[in-house]
């Protein structure tokens, strides 16, 4: 897309065969679609269409290319007994050279730029921060981000754009709440997950601790605040509507998994209290990701589910 309009006829190839790729799968929920495509197209050729036609613009990169390079890292895993191969790590860490390049990291809401664009960068932006902040904390690398040189304010209602009829903001309000929550991660990673703050913190229960506290605390307070359509138990429809919002609570859930998981790092005496009560923690987390994989249904697990919690995400496909 170059210029606001969301005619496919405007798309790049590469960017409208990633489009196709993950919109294939919903045919059979369309009643048209799934009486006029008798024979659909194969989602590897799609996917592999994407790939190959997006290479060449790394020379001359353009918006539709990050877009693309985040579509292809949505893709589910081709083979269910691995969840992911390092090359999804390649794509978003290619994802975030060119989103730099291009200035994504920069707002641009004073550029002289037209308002779509504005806000197509916006998006984009914490796009490419999310899911890049959750790749890097499930599966235990090194974020390229560095917060401090990515200077685009919080997402709002504002920044999406809803086709004529049409009324998303179910969805675009998870993708902001989204963004919110990974602000959390990106310090979740950076105070307990990086060398220097493993190496410090990996012998002390009592510091480990301290600094988990308050990001425990965010946490609390982000879920406490969500609006009550994106809890898991609202429906986004009725009937047999696909319902997507499960994802946004099982990023809630992971990242407190993470948070154990740095919280049990230290060797500690057990039966002490400390000890106690991180265990008792542990076991209300796990009852709580039980308990939510029970409540899903058909409308649940059928709908699109964003790929930022990784490989727990292919566990539960699974």
């Amino acid at each position: 897309m170059s210029n606001g309009e969301y005619d496919p006829d405007c798309f790049p190839t590469w960017l409208l065969a990633a489009v196709y790729g993950h919109a294939l799968p919903f045919c059979i929920f369309d009643d048209q679609l799934c009486v006029e495509v008798y024979t659909p197209p194969s989602t590897d050729s799609l996917f592999r269409i994407a790939w190959s036609a997006t290479h060449p613009n790394y020379h001359t990169p353009s918006l539709s290319v990050v877009q693309t390079l985040l579509l292809l890292v949505q893709r589910r895993p081709t083979n269910k007994h691995v969840a992911d191969t390092p090359v999804k790590w390649t794509m978003v860490t290619d994802a975030v050279s060119i989103a730099q390049s291009l200035g994504l990291n920069l707002d641009p809401t004073d550029w002289p730029l037209p308002l779509w664009e504005q806000r197509l960068r916006r998006r984009l932006a914490w796009a490419v921060f999310t899911q890049e902040k959750w790749i890097a904390l499930n599966t235990g690398r090194s974020s390229h981000i560095i917060s401090d040189d990515w200077d685009v304010s919080e997402l709002t209602q504002d920044d999406f754009e809803f086709a004529e009829g049409c009324d998303d903001r179910a969805y675009s309000e998870h993708f902001i709440q989204l963004s919110v929550l990974t602000e959390t991660v990106d310090d979740i990673l950076r105070n307990l997950f990086s060398i220097k703050a493993t190496r410090k913190l990996c012998t002390s229960l009592d510091a480990t601790l301290e600094v988990a506290k308050p990001l425990r605390v965010r946490l609390s307070q982000w879920y406490q605040e969500l609006p009550p359509d994106l809890l898991p138990t609202a429906r986004a429809g009725k009937g047999h509507d696909l319902n997507g919002q499960g994802g946004l609570h099982l990023a809630y859930i992971t990242a407190k998994i993470q948070l154990f998981r740095a919280m049990f790092r230290p060797m500690s005496e057990p039966g002490t209290q400390a000890t106690n009560a991180l265990r008792t923690g542990a076991i209300a987390v796990g009852r709580e990701l039980f308990e939510f994989l029970e409540s899903l249904d058909a409308n649940h697990m059928e709908a699109f589910w964003p790929s930022c919690k990784s490989t727990i995400d292919h566990e539960i496909s699974d």
